[in-house]
């Protein structure tokens, strides 16, 4: 019985083996949140993600990942300065050392 149970799950982890592999919603949010807090020239610290939508995630015609639509409510500051932003872009998000990192396109 055991074994009919096991062979039964076979053609599932096939067909989820050659499924492309994107983030959800909230591995996309949260990589995105660490591209806008990385180090740089401004210092930046996201305060709070209002709205996130991920949506249209295709593989790309060329280079690794895959691109997604997102569109982002974001409270964050710089240097200190309050500032919001409703956005929508292009992201390519790309597996790196077992998480997903974002880069706009």
């Amino acid at each position: 019985m055991r074994l009919l149970a096991c062979l039964a799950l076979v053609p599932l982890a096939l067909l989820a083996g050659c499924a492309p592999s994107w983030p959800t919603a909230d591995q996309a949010r949260d990589a995105l949140v660490v591209r806008m807090e990385r180090p740089g020239a401004r210092q930046i610290k996201v305060t709070e993600v209002a709205a996130f939508s991920l949506s249209d995630c295709r593989e790309p015609g060329k280079g690794p990942g895959v691109l997604c639509a997102v569109a982002m409510d974001v409270k964050f500051t710089v240097d200190g300065q309050a500032v919001q932003s409703n956005e929508a872009q292009e992201v390519r998000f790309v597996r790196e050392a077992g998480n997903w990192v974002a880069y706009p396109e």
